[in-house]
């Protein structure tokens, strides 16, 4: 496996470590396993082979690798307790598997050590400092994560603390970091960078700034599925009907001819489209944008899997496509997946004791809630 890295052939390194660890452990090859299952989800290329038919969530084979590997890093960890590589490496795994205060506590531990080593400016450093500082406003430890954004200093702003400042509430501050990436951005991250200008310009109530990002969004190539159902949403909620036919049309479009971004669609847009409805119907003009949204709809794949943090009504609409026993599997899977959100908890001993399964069990997990 060394060897095969030193040469540069990663998917044989990769398999070569994973023989290796499941033979026995050996320090290399738990560093070395954990380090290359981190390098495949975090490309954008490799880790789309590692998707599931929905294309949202990873295919079991992949998520069994990130198990492992996350196996791997633990023993390595507690045999090498003051290693920050390892440390860092643990806590990336734990992030992947959304297990994020194991993961906030291994990557605080990394930062320390290397803190205390006295390497202040060291790259890896700056790398570890990162990824905390992620995982800290992700967790909605703000003003923690945009305190550390604020040491790393860097000369250009990045995507994470532009997020960061939005999910901080601080607005202005995280649209002027979206436009000034836009002016050295690549060309087809440009209209992801517009979107999240105009969410940012709605969240800060100026609409007319929102309306001008998202045209710009419209065109801009390639298409963004998301800015255009974005943009007929607000046109939506404006009461500017026929803008949003037009957009809607265009979507209509897209999702004919292109599978790929159907596939890779976020359910989050299913959402978004269910909302149009809702608020449409209740205008008499509005009813072909109704009609289109239904037909966009009804082309779109259903995800019997939630693969996003669910909502109540996510979990319920989901639940009731399915057997009794199909339920059950899927609220157990989110129980692993999403271990801190309360309402899957709650849904969990109904559907035991519903079903007549083990009443011990279901006693357990309310007493958990």
């Amino acid at each position: 496996a060394l060897v095969a890295e030193t040469i540069g052939k990663e998917d044989e390194t990769k398999n070569l470590f994973h023989i290796s660890s499941e033979l026995k452990y050996h320090p290399e090859s738990a560093l070395g396993y954990s380090y290359w299952v981190c390098q495949t989800l975090s490309s954008s290329e490799e880790g789309e082979l590692l998707l599931s038919p929905s294309g949202l969530t990873l295919n079991p084979s992949a998520h069994q690798g990130l198990v492992q590997s996350r196996d791997e890093a633990v023993r390595y960890v507690l045999r090498n307790p003051q290693d920050a590589c390892g440390l860092n490496l643990l806590g990336l795994l734990y992030e992947q598997e959304r297990l994020l205060g194991p993961a906030e506590r291994a990557l605080e531990q990394s930062m320390l050590l290397l803190a205390e080593e006295g390497s202040s400016s060291s790259p890896y450093l700056i790398q570890v400092m990162t990824n905390y500082a992620r995982l800290l406003s992700s967790t909605g430890k703000h003003s923690k994560s945009l305190d550390l954004y604020q040491t790393l200093n860097t000369t250009n702003i990045s995507l994470q603390h532009a997020l960061a400042l939005f999910r901080a509430g601080k607005f202005q501050e995280a649209n002027s970091a979206y436009k000034e990436m836009l002016t050295s951005c690549d060309p087809d991250k440009k209209p992801h960078l517009l979107l999240a200008s105009a969410l940012t310009s709605l969240a800060d109530k100026d609409t007319e700034e929102c309306k001008s990002q998202l045209f710009k969004v419209f065109q801009t190539p390639p298409p963004l599925l998301y800015g255009l159902i974005s943009l007929a949403a607000f046109a939506g909620y404006s009461g500017d009907i026929t803008l949003s036919q037009a957009t809607l049309n265009e979507v209509a479009k897209i999702i004919e001819w292109d599978v790929v971004s159907v596939k890779h669609l976020h359910p989050s847009c299913h959402k978004a489209l269910k909302s149009i409805i809702k608020y449409l119907s209740q205008k008499e003009e509005a009813s072909q944008c109704c009609d289109t949204v239904k037909l966009i709809l009804n082309k779109l794949p259903v995800y019997d899997d939630i693969t996003m943090e669910p909502t109540t009504q996510d979990i319920i609409e989901v639940i009731m496509r399915q057997s009794p026993d199909e339920s059950l599997c899927t609220l157990q899977k989110l129980v692993h997946m999403y271990p801190d959100n309360v309402w899957v908890w709650s849904l969990l001993p109904y559907l035991l004791i519903v079903l007549g399964k083990r009443r011990d069990i279901a006693l357990t997990y309310l007493k958990l809630l």
